[in-house]
């Protein structure tokens, strides 16, 4: 296994997640020496945190500096004073764009957009499915161009329903099958 200062970035991020947790734990002391041990999903979010600091940059000095007087002013807050009750609500979210993609979290701090992670499944057809596939594109392909001629709203319903019926056939040839019985 390589090993986690050698990988790249992006690499590192996925493994953070995946290492056991003393590999998780050597990684987290080989960037902040002499730590103590921590629970697992405090180290996943302080190394992941650092590689990042390390390979995009930290905070810029004016917020690091508004950190640090907001701790100092949370260590001497007082309860019931204004600073305490400042905190946001639970159900608050953040949100960032960053690079042209919004990032946000909830309050309690899981993402309020999950990562959505799509993937091409290849599988053979057998001779009756590709038939099957080849005569509903050719519908679907004839109708959109009667759909072509329509005006207005029909003609985007028309093309809505042509789209899920092509959908529908790349889910489950099984399930056009039905559709087109019915």
């Amino acid at each position: 296994m390589t090993p986690f200062h050698e990988l790249s970035t992006e690499q590192q991020l996925v493994r953070v997640s995946s290492l056991m947790y003393n590999d998780l734990l050597a990684a987290y002391r080989s960037y902040f020496p002499g730590s103590a041990e921590h629970p697992r999903s405090y180290i996943q979010r302080k190394l992941a945190y650092r590689v990042q600091e390390l390979a995009y940059g930290g905070l810029d000095a004016v917020t690091a500096n508004k950190a640090r007087e907001a701790k100092r002013d949370l260590k001497d807050a007082t309860p019931g004073s204004r600073l305490v009750n400042r905190t946001p609500l639970p159900g608050t979210r953040l949100t960032r764009d960053y690079r042209g993609q919004r990032y946000g979290v909830k309050f309690d701090g899981t993402r309020l957009f999950p990562e959505r992670v799509a993937y091409t499944a290849n599988y053979k057809l057998s001779e009756a499915e590709a038939q099957l596939y080849n005569d509903v594109t050719a519908y679907v392909k004839e109708e959109m161009n009667r759909a072509d001629q329509l005006d207005g709203k029909r003609k985007g319903t028309v093309g809505f329903a042509l789209t899920a019926l092509q959908r529908r056939l790349a889910s489950s040839p099984e399930a056009i099958l039905q559709r087109c019985a019915n």
